[in-house]
Order: C-alpha cells, then structure tokens, then sequence
C-alpha cells in the first residue's frame, strides 16, 4: 500500500450532468472557498497573543507546554493536507502552524 499516492477516480456518467449535479457543485464550489477563507482567517486569533508578548516583553501567564503542544498536534493536519493535496488544509495548517510556533518562541524568550 502507498501511503503517499492517493488518489480519487470516478467514471462520469450523463446522470452527473443533471440539474441537481450542477447544484451540488456550485455549492461544494461555495463551500470549498469559505472553508479556505475561514482557514486563512482563523490563525489570525493568535494574533492579539503574539501582539500581547510583544508590547508587555513578558509571557506571565502564558504556557509554553500549551502553545508547543498545539504546534505539535498541526503537524498530522499538514502532512495530511499535503499528502491529499487539499489547499485547504494545507494552507490552514501552515498558518496555525507558525503562529503557534511563534508564540512557543515569544513565551520561551520572555518567560
């Protein structure tokens, strides 16, 4: 078994070509845009932790075990965005990814 080749096939029959078909891909189409939209928007909210470290120069009450673990735990995501090649997930992953890991780096420099 490849792990990293992975791959979905579908035979297209004239059914798909229907009414209801072309409903449900203009909204898997909507679907699949908010869902990127919302994974660029989302790591932002580590923003105002990052800009919080930055101003005060102090990480009082902040855990270090906290932010790494989450840093650790996008790994599984991005490697799973990546291998499956979903833009989605690979584009939300990195973002949390380096937002946790920036706040991991500002909590252990200002502790």
């Amino acid at each position: 078994m490849h792990l990293l080749v992975h791959k979905h096939t579908k035979k297209r029959t004239t059914e798909e070509f229907s009414r209801s078909s072309l409903e449900k891909t203009f909204w898997v189409t909507v679907l699949d845009r908010l869902t990127l939209l919302v994974g660029i928007l989302g790591p932002l909210t580590d923003l105002p932790q990052i800009v919080k470290i930055l101003s005060a120069h102090s990480a009082a009450g902040v855990s270090a075990l906290a932010w790494g673990g989450a840093a650790f735990f996008d790994i599984p995501f991005l490697c799973y965005g990546i291998v499956h090649r979903d833009r989605a997930i690979t584009t939300t992953y990195t973002l949390w990814l380096m937002g946790n890991l920036a706040i991991l780096f500002l909590t252990l420099l200002y502790s």
